[in-house]
């Protein structure tokens, strides 16, 4: 049966503090416990003695829950979730940043999304999973966007919480994602860089202003301007450039390529993407040095093994083994901004008067900003390639492919950037207009031209021969059955019918007149031949 009881604690004391027993001159007490304790037997009669609380009241009622609790976990009615319920969220996110790693994610990648996390969380108060809530965490970003945050870093955020929630569903931790009810928010609506695809002399230009220039974080002034022309070239990041080395490149063969390894590719799979003839060319003096340089350390490394220095080795060839090697890539915004600095400044000195100067200054030519606030980075480069896929004629199954895209959406919608230029050359494709047809040609075109019914050319039908007796060809359709109409006779005016050629006489309920679609007086237009349709009366078949 169960109960409550304070038991009976003993104390060693000395100098009025508790100390371990053995003690020197300490001083043995005996004391009840402050807080009451509880004692039941489960349904399967094993004994349980729990801490409950200094109230009385609150003890038997927290006495009365676990004894329920017993008996629903002996009924197979335990809740599955609840011994995670009781872990703090802090340590939730940490088992969820070993997991984001364990999978392959960058170090910053892992970082940058459990630091996210742990802001949301830690700014709505979230303890424990119970206390985590969709509007609460949709709330504090609609602040956050008031206060200055971007859309689509708002999506970003939001696109976290749910991939945490996903992930404690899967790992059992909870029944279902509370923060499922996300949606994202049109981040068109509030762009705040919009990047945009050079042309094919600011590409140049900026090239040359590379290769003349100074040694940047590492890369050299003709290494950079290399860079530039890869990046445009293959639509590589810059983290994925940042990884190749001599091995990356196969330049042997029909077909040159380039080799981007899974652990440096943004959807994690290993990538073999082709290379232009002339970009290979322009690659293969730089790899045949760095070969030559791996040999050298490869040579040195063999030496210092021997010495017993072989981690130093082993470092100094990864690093010699790197086609753009140094911290460019942390700062790659900056460094082409330098390079399109000096490019426009050297295109502005290029003028000799000044009104072509002033000219060239209104200009966004070679500017880090044009007039719609389209910027350039080292991503540009990567729209410039698929941009000018586009205007190449790519096909954009092609074009996916060799972006490396999930979705065609994303290849058309985001990176192909089409300009005004480029739209006015699309409408070279339509008829040509004739400023030179004469004004009875336009009237008949339009049945404005106040001819009479038996002398109209209807758009859908054709008059071949004589226009009161000849056979009527009917509309697309039945020229495409190779079919006609009956031809129709002239109106009897006795009678009202119709003759029919071969003496065959169509019924005067089946048969067309004049006044079936207008007056000589009203002038004919258009007909309306909903109601009587050529095509409902009977087809000849030219039998």
């Amino acid at each position: 049966m169960a109960s409550l009881f304070k038991p009976t604690i003993t104390r060693h004391v000395l100098d009025g503090k508790v100390v371990p027993a053995g003690t020197p001159g300490a001083r043995k007490t005996r004391a009840k416990a402050e807080k009451w304790y509880g004692r039941f037997r489960d349904p399967s009669g094993q004994l349980h003695r729990i801490p409950l609380a200094t109230n009385k009241e609150a003890a038997n009622a927290m006495l009365v829950e676990a004894i329920l609790k017993a008996e629903r976990s002996s009924a197979g009615l335990v809740d599955p979730f609840e011994e995670a319920r009781k872990v703090p969220v802090s340590q939730h996110i940490a088992d969820f940043r070993r997991s984001l790693e364990s999978k392959g994610n960058t170090i910053e990648h892992s970082v940058q999304t459990v630091n996210r996390l742990a802001a949301m969380l830690d700014a709505v108060k979230a303890k424990r999973l119970d206390q985590l809530s969709a509007s609460r965490v949709a709330d504090w970003l609609a602040e956050q966007r008031r206060a200055g945050m971007a859309t689509q870093t708002s999506n970003y955020y939001g696109a976290v919480a749910k991939q945490f929630g996903a992930w404690l569903i899967r790992e059992r931790r909870l029944p279902e994602n509370p923060f499922a009810s996300f949606r994202r928010l049109n981040a068109r609506a509030d762009l705040r860089r919009e990047r945009r695809a050079i042309t094919v002399d600011e590409l140049s230009r900026l090239v040359q202003a590379a290769h003349s220039g100074p040694t940047f974080r590492g890369i050299s002034g003709p290494d950079r301007g290399l860079l530039y022309l890869v990046a445009a070239n293959t639509g590589l990041r810059a983290s994925e450039l940042a990884s190749l080395t001599v091995n990356s490149f196969s330049l042997s063969g029909d077909t040159p390529s380039v080799t981007v390894e899974a652990a440096y590719s943004k959807h994690r799979r290993r990538d073999v993407l082709p290379l232009r003839g002339d970009v290979a060319e322009l690659i293969r003096p730089m790899l045949s040095k760095l070969d030559n340089a791996d040999r050298q350390v490869l040579r040195l490394a063999h030496g210092s093994t021997r010495k017993g220095n072989a981690a130093n080795a082993t470092s100094d060839t990864s690093s010699a083994s790197k086609l753009w090697s140094g911290t460019w890539v942390k700062r790659a915004a900056r460094m082409i901004r330098n390079d399109l600095t000096v490019a426009r400044n050297r295109w502005l000195n290029e003028s000799s008067t000044n009104a072509g100067r002033e000219d060239r200054e209104r200009s966004s030519f070679l500017a880090y900003a044009d007039e719609a606030g389209q910027v350039v980075d080292f991503h540009s480069l990567r729209h410039t390639f698929i941009t000018n896929l586009a205007r190449g004629g790519v096909h954009p199954k092609t074009a996916q492919s060799l972006a490396r895209h999930s979705t065609i959406t994303l290849t058309m919608d985001r990176y192909s950037h089409t300009v005004l230029g480029d739209l006015a050359t699309a409408l070279d494709s339509l008829p040509p207009v004739s400023s030179g047809e004469p004004q009875a040609d336009r009237l008949r075109a339009t049945g404005t031209d106040n001819r009479t019914t038996h002398q109209t050319t209807n758009p859908l039908l054709a008059a071949a021969g004589d226009e009161s007796t000849s056979e009527i060809c009917c509309a697309p359709v039945a020229l495409k059955l190779g079919i006609c109409c009956p031809p129709v006779s002239p109106i009897d005016p006795t009678n009202g019918s119709t003759r029919g050629t071969e003496n065959e006489t169509i019924p005067e309920e089946n048969s067309v007149s004049v006044g079936d679609y207008g007056s000589d007086a009203a002038g004919a237009r258009t007909q309306d031949l909903r109601i009587k349709s050529p095509l409902l009366y009977r087809l000849s078949y030219g039998v």
